[in-house]
């Protein structure tokens, strides 16, 4: 029985084949492509575009003083 997950960007309700349960699929509204889920295997997205990057990459050394 196909399950039904909203597209994280645009909202829009697809029915998604229990085979495909688990696996990246494409909204045919807005082209996002993100992982399909019941929810219980935690956030839908999957593309590394959108995780916030880890802090030590935002860290910059001070500048000496000229």
């Amino acid at each position: 029985m196909p399950i039904q997950v909203n597209c994280p960007d645009c909202r829009r309700p697809l029915r998604v084949p229990d085979h495909l349960v688990g696996t990246q699929v494409r909204c045919p509204g807005c082209q996002t492509i993100f992982r399909a889920s019941t929810g219980e295997e935690g956030p839908a997205r999957s593309e590394d575009a959108f995780r916030e990057p880890a802090p030590s990459s935002l860290a910059m050394p001070p500048k000496e003083p000229s």
